[in-house]
Parts: C-alpha cells; sequence; structure tokens
C-alpha cells in the first residue's frame, strides 16, 4: 500500500505542497508543472518492481493566500482620489456662488437708492443708509421739463393779427415781382418796388457795390425825422458772397443764430448784412421773427461814425433772414424813434464811460413797450412775419 501511495502521489517542486498527478499547474501556489506521460507510472512498475530510492526533497516554506494577494494586487490610486476630491469641492464653490448671484440678481431692485451720508463721519466711519423699493419698482425717468429745450417767443402770423385788429386800421397788401407783405396805414401809406442790378466797381466806395436784387422802399412812412430810408433788400446769398466775399463770416454767423433759434449772442456788433459807413454803437430788443418762408430775427441799433450821445436821427430797427431753403437773404434798415431817449444835450458827463453809457441806453429801451417806439414794433414785426419771398 505504501508504494502503491507513493507511486501515485506527486509535489509541486515549487511549494512542496502535494499534487494531484497529471495536473499542469500547482493548485497552491499556480506555477506551472512539467508533463510526464500518461503510461510513465506503470511502465516504471513492471519493469523495475523494485522501490526506487527516495529523494529527500526539502519543501519550501508555505506561501499563505494573504501574501499571494498582496504581491498580485494592483497599487492604491491615491492620486486619482485626491483629484476626484478636489474637482467635487470647486464644483460646490462655483455651485454656492451661482446661487448667490443669482439671488443678489434677482432681488437688485430692493438695493437701488443707497446713498451715503458723510454728515458728521469721521474716516473711519461711513454711514450707508438704503432708500429701499419693492422688487422690480420701475427706476425713477426725468421728467419731461428736465429733458426739453427752452421755449422760444416767436410770434406767428394769427396771434399777431389778433393784437394789429385791436390797434390798427385795415392792412394794405402788395404783391409784385416775386415779394408779398401786409403792412398797416400807421406804418407806411405805400410801396415801391425797384429792381437794381449788380453793382461791383473796385473804384466805389464798398457799401455802394452790391449784388443783383430786389428793393422795397417804404411811402408815408411814420417815423419822417430821419435822414434814413426804409428799405428790404431781397438777394440771393451766393451773389452777394462772390461780390464781397468778407461777408461769409457774418452770413455764417447769422445762420448760426438762426439755425439754434437766438435772438442774442451777446455782441454789440448784430449780423448786418447791407454793408454801411457807420458801426453798431449798441444792440437791444432782441426778438427772433420768422416770415412765410424763412427764418429771422429784428434788433434795435444805433449806427454811428464816432462817439456821441444816443438820439433819434440815427436809431434803427434791423431785420436780417435767410429763406428756408437757404437761397436767398432779407436784410432791411427801418428808422425808428423811441420816446424815452432824452435830448442829447441833457446827458451829462458820457464821455467818462462811454461803455456804460451805451449800456445804460440798451437796458432801458429793452424795457420799453412796443408802442412806446415810432413806427410801433408790433407793425413792423407784423409787416415781416406776413413776408413771402417767391422766385
Amino acid at each position: 500500500m505504501t508504494d502503491q501511495a507513493n507511486s501515485s502521489s506527486k509535489y509541486c517542486p515549487y511549494c512542496g505542497e502535494e499534487v494531484i498527478p497529471g495536473a499542469a499547474f500547482c493548485p497552491h501556489c499556480g506555477k506551472p508543472l512539467a508533463s510526464e506521460p500518461a503510461q510513465a507510472a506503470p511502465a516504471a512498475a513492471q519493469s523495475a518492481p523494485v522501490e526506487p530510492a527516495a529523494i529527500p526533497v526539502t519543501p519550501a516554506a508555505p506561501v499563505s493566500p494573504a501574501s499571494e494577494v498582496e504581491t498580485i494586487a494592483p497599487p492604491k490610486k491615491r492620486s486619482a482620489c485626491l483629484t476626484i476630491v478636489v474637482v467635487l469641492v470647486l464644483i460646490s464653490l462655483c455651485l454656492t456662488c451661482l446661487g448667490i448671484g443669482g439671488w443678489f440678481i434677482y432681488n437688485r431692485d430692493s438695493f437701488a437708492g443707497f446713498s451715503i451720508d458723510l454728515s458728521g463721519a469721521t474716516p473711519t466711519a461711513i454711514r450707508v443708509q438704503p432708500t429701499l423699493r419693492p422688487p422690480n419698482t420701475p427706476q425713477p425717468q426725468p421728467t419731461a421739463a428736465a429733458t426739453q429745450a427752452p421755449t422760444v417767443d416767436i410770434p406767428t402770423m394769427e396771434p399777431m393779427m389778433a393784437t394789429m385788429a385791436a390797434k390798427a386800421s385795415s392792412p394794405i397788401a402788395f404783391d409784385q415781382n416775386g415779394l408779398a407783405f401786409t403792412y398797416y396805414p400807421e406804418m407806411a401809406t405805400g410801396a415801391t418796388f425797384i429792381q437794381k442790378e449788380e453793382v461791383n466797381d473796385p473804384n466805389l466806395p464798398p457799401w455802394e457795390s452790391g449784388p443783383k436784387m430786389r428793393e422795397i422802399t417804404l411811402e408815408g412812412y411814420a417815423d419822417s425825422i430821419q435822414y434814413i430810408k426804409p428799405v428790404i433788400e431781397v438777394a440771393e446769398v451766393a451773389d452777394l458772397l462772390k461780390i464781397k466775399p468778407g461777408m461769409q463770416d457774418i452770413y455764417n454767423r447769422l445762420k448760426t443764430m438762426l439755425d439754434s433759434n437766438t435772438a442774442d449772442d451777446g455782441t454789440v456788433q448784430m449780423p448786418f448784412l447791407s454793408e454801411t459807413n457807420a458801426g453798431q454803437a449798441l444792440s437791444s430788443n432782441h426778438k427772433l421773427v420768422n416770415f412765410m418762408n424763412g427764418k429771422g430775427l429784428r434788433y434795435i441799433t444805433f449806427m454811428t461814425q464816432g462817439v456821441g450821445p444816443i438820439n433819434n436821427d440815427y436809431l434803427l430797427y434791423i431785420y436780417q433772414g435767410l429763406t428756408a431753403d437757404g437761397k436767398y437773404y432779407v436784410s432791411a434798415t427801418m428808422p425808428i424813434s423811441a420816446k424815452a431817449l432824452p435830448d442829447p444835450a441833457t446827458v451829462p458827463d458820457m464821455m467818462d464811460d462811454v461803455d456804460g453809457y451805451y449800456k445804460r441806453v440798451s437796458d432801458m429801451l429793452d424795457q420799453q413797450p412796443a408802442n412806446a417806439f415810432t413806427p410801433d414794433l408790433d407793425y413792423l414785426d407784423f409787416f415781416f412775419i406776413s413776408f413771402n419771398v417767391k422766385e
């Protein structure tokens, strides 16, 4: 029995444990076993019945399953775990920030109107006092008065007709040679048309040269004490600037004032497109007066060639206008008298402060009502409101 057991037993050459004969791998250590012929054991038994000498085998130290698992287990992935933890923390922070930001956006109207009160504050103490409003309350909008341009008082035809009906007789209509207007007998009793040709002679004084123009003179004019006749000139802007290029700046200034609805730009020398041999000592009573197909302005001035007291001999109502298409200009010189002007002989010491004297007279004229002048300012304004320049 002993021989039969030994012949049928086999041991692993690696771990020394008993294995099943014919097994390809050791069930204990998993090492491969050398294969041998299937009939090796019976043949050996028949040919050599004598028990072979036993070969001492020193079994290897047994390897526990735990040790074996430890040697073949994959390494621990500590770095991967750490990365996952960091990513999760970052995602949490982002979600938290988004949540807080969304809350502020949703409630932003509740924080509108914060004001800082610095009264009594020190550099380290600033009190912030919020003015809270319910959510979604509309923001206050500027009022219409704060955004609209200032109102400009420009007289128009219908109100002026009502004014004239209360103070004047029946009007007189004029319509000739492409010019039409209405005037009252209290201002003039007649009007004469003159077609003037271009005068461009370098041997003549500048004020005697001029473009081709249509001219109106008024007859039976109310102010008969002056040496200057009431004249209205209408000409093409291009013709004027061709003959008198020095008028370009004056024209530009007038156009800018009319485009901006400005009757007074704060200067004494107001725009005047009819060249003269005198200068303006003052300007007052500025007003925008638009005509039928254009814009214009009027003012009162005193034309002089020297320094002297203001008198009614050269006090003038000046009208300057441009048609809406920019083709024609209207320039009028209308004599006028002011009842409030003192006798020049009674003006004391005006030479001691000439500029101050002119300023005081200008301010005084500004305060006079329309009927304090001859002709009445309303008559003159209505005349130009009704004015129409035709081709």
